[in-house]
């Protein structure tokens, strides 16, 4: 009988210091951010199975006024009908992405909004495999045995100079003018792996090797995101701020991650997946 994976998650989700209101949204075992809840401080907290095929994501909503608080809320409340689908997580994450901008461009384009969009980052845990996909510039990070890896990628000009750079891929992208192409890729379980999907409020605020010391000395996943938020705010909290971190362990080695954390110095490990 194969052992269980169980995926522990903390999801924080605020408006930050400056902001008036707040664009992010969030999808963890069919929660979201909701119309009636716009300036409260969100955390929830859980864990589940990897048979129940569960999708975690992070939406970041892009235009003005309230477009982008609007398109990630889209994002959010329509990923719960492909939430605990047993299809294969690329097929799943294609058609998912494919659908999440069908229903983003069909709401600006029902009310004439010209600029309204929203980034993605998307974890789907699998019975035996782990696929993340990505939009704009949220990211995904994994931490393993001290070391941190960004295995989303950033969808920006890169030769863009002057300030942030715009976004090349997001949801929200008409088809007629662009093609959407989300990255995905795949993994497997190693027990003790801490998962991060996080806005821009976060990494704008954070280095990586900041996050890696935080959530690599965490003691779970509901102090880890609560110490990266709190550090976000510490140093500007110029932007709306969510972040879901999860642990992912075998049922027959959860104490593994804490004996690693205690013999290994965090290091930073850049590059690909």
């Amino acid at each position: 009988m194969p052992n269980k994976n169980i995926v522990k998650y903390c999801c924080i989700n605020i408006k930050g210091g400056i902001r008036k209101n707040n664009q992010d949204n969030f999808f963890v075992q069919n929660r979201y951010r909701k119309t009636n809840e716009p300036d409260i401080d969100l955390i929830y907290s859980g864990k589940f199975c990897s048979a129940d095929n569960e999708i975690i994501a992070v939406y970041d909503g892009m235009g003005g006024e309230y477009c982008g608080e609007i398109a990630s809320l889209i994002a959010a409340s329509e990923t719960i009908k492909y939430n605990n689908n047993n299809d294969s997580g690329e097929f799943l994450l294609r058609n998912l992405c494919n659908y999440l901008n069908f229903q983003v461009c069909g709401y600006a384009q029902k009310n004439n909004i010209s600029c309204m969009g929203t980034t993605a980052a998307i974890i789907k845990f699998e019975k035996s495999q782990i696929f993340i996909c990505n939009l704009g510039d949220s990211r995904i990070y994994r931490i393993r045995q001290g070391s941190i890896k960004q295995i989303s990628k950033d969808h920006i000009l890169e030769s863009f100079t002057m300030g942030k750079p715009p976004l090349t891929q997001f949801l929200g992208m008409p088809v007629n003018e662009a093609e959407i192409e989300p990255y995905i890729a795949t993994g497997e379980y190693v027990s003790g792996d801490r998962y991060l999907l996080c806005s821009d409020g976060i990494t704008d605020m954070l280095s990586d090797d900041d996050i890696l010391k935080i959530v690599f000395n965490a003691e779970d996943v509901n102090s880890g995101a609560k110490e990266l938020v709190s550090q976000a705010l510490q140093n500007g909290g110029t932007d709306n701020i969510t972040a879901i971190l999860c642990e992912a362990n075998n049922t027959k080695s959860n104490n593994f991650f804490k004996i690693v954390r205690n013999l290994l110095k965090p290091k930073n490990n850049a590059g690909g997946c």
